[in-house]
């Protein structure tokens, strides 16, 4: 073995083991390994789970916010405008050095796959698609990353197709949209329409913002439209929703219905709790009844410092302390099921192979410093160690001093 990582934990196994690593790739998992390595890591007991997967950030503005005017009203309409201004200073070369940082944050995190939702505009142009392929390159091997061309002016007119061709000619891996910001219900669907046509003939996935405002109606929501295209392009399975904050207005009839159309699509879906708590006039979606349906729910990270959301620090673990308050998941075992939504479910949406702690899978793998993943979210436990296609990357652990005495100890 090259590697060795002894004591660990393994979700759902009452007992400590040790995971045996050999090149990239995890060949062995048993309570006690016996023989020669090449270096062996004490997991002390701690949790070890796959990396984490944020399948929807917006890495080409992180840290945008210090080149963006200051917030008023906090509404998404006004991050929106915010957001047009602050790119007019941003180049290439800015793009790679702030996305560099972030990127070291998030592999420290324990973050091994990022899909990243780059904004083309009139103004900025391809800019953000550009240096997110440049930081592709240089982080091969750290994190895999998946650029996804985000149109991000509406309405969409035919300037803006173009310049969505340029960024998937670029070689972008997934398309994106907001259909819900159109102009009108013709429009909508002309979006829709229109970034299902560049899918198609690109070969990649669909990945879009959707009915972001949680509003009790509105005559340009889009995840139904986009929910019947799918099922007509026999696009099941390939398409995302993201935010979908709307769903929380609809009757609860209502929202049965367009639930079960969802799972008929196999559509996944993604939460943003972070944002979706701080953005006026937003909010989280229906997550747990979504989940209880079956339809294959992620969290994301999403924002991190921008015009967007002013905090955010590329962790995963905190992105799911957000979810679990936001969705209302208020059981020990509730953990679970959104340590799930931080890794497998979002793994699914970006289509990773060889993903998970298994024999024959890829040994990209966190071990957390709590046994458990109730401990892990409800300490922000540290990544003791980060594991990255067999290679160490990344060690943390916090040291806690305390100057005093408590009476009667």
């Amino acid at each position: 073995m090259d590697l060795v990582v002894r004591n660990v934990r393994l979700r759902g196994m009452d007992e400590p083991c040790d995971i045996g690593i050999v090149g990239e790739v995890i060949r062995r998992i048993e309570p006690r390994l016996a023989g020669a390595c090449e270096r062996e890591i004490d997991g002390d007991g701690g949790l070890a789970i796959p990396s984490f997967v944020d399948s929807h950030s917006h890495l080409d503005k992180s840290m945008m916010i210090y080149q963006s005017p200051p917030a008023v009203s906090g509404t998404i309409t006004e991050s929106l405008a915010r957001s047009y201004v602050a790119k007019r200073s941003s180049s290439v070369a800015d793009v790679v050095a702030r996305g560099r940082q972030a990127l070291e944050w998030a592999v420290a995190n324990g973050t091994g796959a990022i899909r990243v939702h780059s904004d083309v505009d009139f103004g900025w142009g391809t800019t953000g698609v550009e240096g997110l392929l440049e930081l592709k390159r240089m982080f091969a091997g750290l994190v895999d990353l998946q650029v996804l061309v985000l149109p991000a002016a509406n309405p969409l007119n035919d300037e803006l197709r173009a310049l969505v061709r340029r960024g998937m000619d670029l070689g972008a891996d997934a398309i994106g949209g907001s259909p819900h910001l159109e102009h009108s219900p013709a429009g909508v669907a002309r979006y829709v329409d229109f970034v299902f046509a560049i899918a198609k003939e690109y070969d990649v996935d669909v990945d879009l913002h959707i009915d972001q405002n949680t509003e009790a109606a509105s005559d340009t929501r889009g995840a139904e439209v986009v929910l019947a295209k799918t099922l007509t392009e026999g696009y099941e399975g390939r398409v995302t929703l993201n935010h979908w904050g709307a769903l929380s207005a609809y009757p609860e009839d209502e929202a049965a219905r367009v639930i079960e159309l969802a799972k008929e699509a196999r559509i996944n879906f993604c939460a943003c709790p972070k944002e979706e708590l701080i953005i006026s006039g937003m909010g989280p979606s229906r997550i747990k009844q979504l989940v209880a349906a079956g339809v294959n729910c992620a969290y994301a990270h999403n924002n991190n410092a921008d015009m967007f959301s002013p905090y955010g620090r590329m962790d995963m673990l905190e992105a799911g302390l957000f979810t679990l308050h936001a969705g209302e998941f208020n059981t020990m075992t509730d953990a679970e099921t959104v340590m799930d939504m931080g890794t497998v479910n979002p793994a699914r949406i970006m289509g990773l192979g060889r993903y998970g702690i298994a024999e024959g899978a890829t040994a990209n793998l966190n071990v957390l410093s709590a046994p458990s993943a109730y401990e892990a979210f409800r300490q922000n436990a540290d990544r003791r160690y980060v594991i990255r296609r067999g290679r160490l990357v990344a060690e943390t652990t916090t040291r806690t001093k305390l100057h005093f005495d408590v009476a009667g100890a």
